[in-house]
């Protein structure tokens, strides 16, 4: 497995720049390397240690064009140092307050103010847990938080979606072309919603 090398500690960095990038997950590195191969200067703030966002705990990854299998970890590590040849990753810094100053922006951080013309947010997203015994144990062992990225894996086998909302109505749709049976436990009634899913 590769290593991340990033300095969590790094201290000699500029805090003006052309564009601020929040979050170094996959958009984030692809954005950053967008605009400086635009002739612009960017930098990534990231709040976490480690960047690279779902892809990095990701424990398999087999959906990412160019390669047929990659643990997570090594794929957002393939991620950061691309995107380390054109810029500057700031990480362990959260951004507290984005203020409109003049014609730029002022980013405030727990650890420096941040100037630029232009700010970009990929955060990205969190998944929502159940918190029941076993959940981080087998994740990546049978429990998955998307359907359209770990799907396939579980082509021909029975298969229960967690949630009867807009989401796992969703997910069990799509899977239903992939599994053997799609069960949806949810905590109460679900609404109709196939009309909204027929063909025209």
């Amino acid at each position: 497995m590769m290593q991340f090398n990033v300095s969590s500690t790094e201290r000699n960095y500029e805090t003006d720049y052309d564009v601020i990038i929040i979050g170094a997950g996959a958009a984030g590195y692809s954005a950053g390397v967008y605009i400086k191969r635009s002739g612009m200067s960017v930098a990534i703030l990231e709040r976490e240690s480690v960047p690279g966002g779902n892809t990095a705990v990701s424990p398999l990854v087999e959906n990412y064009l160019g390669f047929n299998a990659i643990e997570g970890a090594d794929l957002a590590e393939v991620f950061r140092k691309h995107y380390a040849q054109y810029g500057k990753i700031i990480t362990e810094i959260d951004v507290r307050d984005i203020k409109k100053d003049g014609e730029k922006f002022k980013i405030i951080t727990n650890r420096s103010e941040f100037t630029a013309r232009a700010v970009i947010v990929t955060t990205g997203t969190t998944h929502r847990k159940t918190n029941v015994k076993g959940e981080d144990e087998y994740y990546g062992k049978g429990i998955s938080y998307c359907s359209t990225c770990d799907g396939y894996l579980f082509k021909g086998r029975d298969v229960a979606v967690i949630g009867g909302g807009n989401s796992g109505a969703i997910s069990a749709l799509y899977l239903n072309g992939i599994a053997k049976t799609v069960s949806i436990i949810a905590h109460s009634k679900i609404k109709k919603c196939e009309d909204a899913y027929k063909k025209p």
